[in-house]
């Protein structure tokens, strides 16, 4: 950034004749009461105390204005009016074009870092005009942050190193963020400027262990690459809701729709039915937003995860198979025992030979057979084997025994680790 010596610097002030010690400067910007900061530095690293105190003999220090118009206020160091002077002009700009024969550098803001950029560093500890990206805490001198307690009220010219610009920045763009008070998160103020002057806490993003990715719309239509719309059915006060196509969705996504819970989480995914980590408030079938982050349409929102266990529902449909295989071993027999059942009985056909007779034309053995019952024999057993009864085979049972640990599987790419600082 250029900068440009006030036209009064190193001049003395005069009130009635003499010389004004403790003569004040107050510096605005032009055509207001707001205070501009002005520098003791041409590199504007300094800021100059507010207000500026001319010395004992009434002469003006170097005072280095940066880009944009000023008013300039003398007064006594009764508080006296002395002059004043509007529309002073700053250092050039960008906007701004040298004259003719001129070559002095033009400041260029799109070459400089601006309030709420991130870089990473190869560095961990703190680093001038920047906080860490570390879920710690901004606010004034008085408010007892965490990470830079530097400032002012905001009345009041802001010393080099105020969090006050990142403060406004991002109490403005992320309502997310927490905001304290002596270590209590509480509601937000009305404004930015009156949690400020309230002396409170902003909390800053949290990007500890963390990749930065781009947001899924960025200003242009989402690309559905961190999230995935479906048709979500729902019931009043059911954890239960249905869909016609579970591509895509995944156990853990956050749920955004009419009738649902802020916060609320795919739990289970059962064919076309989901569990629901909350009950639904509302009856109704309208368009879902499943996002694999908080919200991946919200700047600053975080997901994902370093670790996963697969559940049974997320493994691909697949079978085992398995086969019994029993050798035919050809013709054999069986021999054996068998045990003692108790009394039984056994029938049998017994053959009485009565002699020989004329049957017919011939004579023959004329044989009488008659079938008769055994009486019971008490407990016994008996010997048997069985005739060869050619190639067999015989029934068996196979079973196929649980495998695997659940263990979790690590989800982290190969990476290296670095500070995230974001410009005050």
């Amino acid at each position: 950034m250029s900068a440009i010596l006030c036209p009064l610097s190193l001049q003395t002030i005069f009130h009635r004749g003499r010389p004004e010690a403790g003569a004040k400067v107050l510096i605005y910007r032009a055509g207001t009461t707001t205070p501009k900061t002005v520098y003791v530095d041409n590199n504007l690293q300094a800021a100059h105390a507010r207000p500026i105190m001319t010395d004992g003999d009434g002469r003006i220090p170097p005072i280095y204005v940066g880009s944009g118009d000023y008013k300039l206020r003398l007064l006594t160091a009764g508080d006296v009016v002395i002059g004043e002077v509007d529309g002073l002009p700053g250092a050039p700009s960008a906007t701004d074009a040298p004259e003719p024969g001129e070559s002095y550098p033009l400041a260029d803001p799109t070459a400089v870092l601006i309030t709420g950029d991130i870089i990473a560093s190869y560095r961990s500890g703190s680093r001038a005009g920047f906080a860490r990206c570390n879920g710690n805490t901004i606010g004034t001198a008085a408010s007892g942050a965490s990470e830079i307690a530097v400032g002012i009220p905001s009345s009041q010219m802001q010393p080099i190193g105020s969090s006050y610009p990142l403060f406004v920045y991002l109490w403005e763009n992320d309502p997310s963020l927490p905001v304290y008070s002596s270590g209590v998160e509480v509601v937000r103020g009305a404004t930015a400027i009156a949690d400020w002057d309230a002396n409170r806490q902003l909390g800053l993003p949290d990007a500890r262990g963390r990749s930065a990715m781009g947001l899924d719309g960025m200003g242009a239509p989402v690309s559905n690459r961190l999230q995935t719309q479906r048709e979500l059915t729902i019931t009043n006060g059911s954890l239960d809701a249905y869909v016609a196509d579970v591509s895509g969705l995944v156990v853990g996504m956050v749920i955004t729709a009419t009738g649902i819970r802020d916060g609320t989480i795919v739990e289970a995914i059962d064919a076309l039915k989901i569990k629901l980590s909350l009950p639904a408030t509302a009856t109704t079938s309208a368009s879902a937003r499943f996002s694999l982050f908080k919200d991946a349409n919200r700047l600053g929102a975080s997901g994902g995860d370093a670790h996963y266990e697969l559940t049974t529902g997320q493994l691909p449909p697949h079978r085992h198979d398995a086969a019994s295989t029993i050798a035919w071993d050809g013709q054999h027999a069986h021999y054996g025992t068998t045990s003692a059942s108790g009394d039984h009985q056994h029938n049998f056909t017994s053959m009485t030979f009565s002699g020989p007779g004329n049957i017919g034309a011939g004579s023959a053995t004329n044989n009488v057979y008659e079938s008769r019952i055994t009486a019971p024999a008490g407990n016994h057993a008996h010997s048997f084997w069985t005739d060869p009864a050619g190639s067999h085979g015989h029934a068996a049972t196979t079973t196929i025994e649980d495998t695997g640990q659940g263990q979790s599987y690590s989800a982290v790419p190969p990476a290296m680790l670095l500070t995230f600082y974001i410009k005050l």
